[in-house]
């Protein structure tokens, strides 16, 4: 049996495209993703959360990377994954998708910002977290809402301020200075965070504390983190009382699945063993938060960006006018000292 010419016609327009199929990944995204937990966050977010938003569950990595011979790792999948296929199956035949209960701190993600995340928000039960996430983050352009003033750049090093009152309890608000730097430094980011979090190095460069003691450490397997208690002292002119301070250090390690980056955070809190005196006088550290992460400025060399944030009130009376460019000089300085150091012990090893 032969067509005729025009049926031909007919078939090639619905089977010979007019144009080439574009290729899903024609930006090569998949070819540079690290691992299997990256590759599943891509296919949720580029695939099926635009074709079925709302639809699949976020992916409990924890979850997946138990051991699916034993058999608390293979019920608790098996019970994890029955009750999401009911609830889906339940929810799509009655057209009301539930959502996932959220969390107690949102956050906003955009390109620009210093922590990223996969999908445009994420969110967390840990206010440590949250507070070193949000001022990390923080829009540092000029005139911008936040009142970050830029203050310097030199030797690779830039350092902001702003001076803000924060609530210290109900009561009492307090006005302080919060200083910012970031740089990127020819050093493995496991190598820098490894060396930034040691309380002996830091010793034998870093002369502002006359003590550094760890009360207590722990570990947050759960969530890859360590939680270090510790007491510092600080030695002030002989005509100011010195100062000290009880504070708990958080490190998330690999954070958000990304290897090799680090998220940092520090505050004061309260600690019965070394309660406040009135000599020395116990400071108040609001936050110190820092994030350390691989640095790819496509030249193939390992590098890191360290981002740095801190603010405590020493309880003094000056004027911020008379000890804001000394603090920016001085945190400027810190920051050449730790990188010279670093660099110091490796040419040693």
């Amino acid at each position: 049996m032969f067509l005729p010419e025009e049926s031909y016609e007919e078939i090639n327009k619905l089977l010979i495209l007019k144009k080439p199929l574009e290729p899903v990944d024609r930006n090569n995204i998949l070819k540079n993703l690290n691992s299997l937990y990256e590759l599943e966050d891509y296919l949720k977010e580029k695939i099926y959360d635009i074709k079925y938003p709302g639809l699949l569950p976020e992916i409990n990595h924890i979850l997946l990377s138990q051991d699916e011979n034993s058999d608390e790792g293979r019920q608790g999948f098996n019970k994890n994954n029955n009750d999401s296929l009911n609830e889906v199956n339940s929810d799509v035949g009655e057209n009301n998708i539930e959502s996932i209960p959220e969390k107690r701190f949102k956050i906003y993600s955009n390109p620009n910002d210093i922590v990223t995340f996969n999908s445009n928000s994420y969110s967390t039960d840990d206010e440590d977290e949250f507070a070193s996430i949000e001022v990390l983050n923080e829009d540092r352009t000029e005139n911008n809402e936040n009142n970050w003033i830029f203050h310097s750049y030199k030797n690779d090093i830039n350092v902001y301020y702003k001076i803000n009152k924060v609530k210290i309890d109900e009561d009492q608000e307090v006005k302080v200075l919060y200083l910012y730097m970031d740089l990127i430094t020819n050093i493995n980011s496991t190598k820098f965070a490894n060396y930034f979090n040691d309380n002996n190095f830091r010793k034998e460069f870093d002369n502002v504390y006359s003590k550094a003691e760890i009360l207590e450490e722990n570990h947050d397997e759960k969530n890859n983190l360590e939680i270090i208690d510790l007491y510092l002292y600080l030695k002030m002119p002989i005509i100011i009382s010195d100062r000290d301070f009880t504070v708990r250090k958080k490190i998330w390690k690999d954070y958000n699945n990304k290897k090799g980056c680090y998220l940092i955070h520090l505050k004061s809190v309260k600690n019965e063993a070394f309660p406040e005196q009135k000599n020395p006088v116990r400071g108040n550290f609001i936050i110190r938060a820092a994030y350390i992460c691989p640095y790819n400025d496509g030249e193939g060399e390992e590098k890191c960006k360290f981002s740095f944030v801190t603010c405590f009130d020493m309880k003094l009376n000056y004027p911020f006018i008379m000890i804001t460019n000394r603090a920016c000089e001085e945190q400027r300085i810190w920051a050449e000292n730790l990188i010279e150091n670093i660099n110091k012990h490796e040419r040693n090893k």
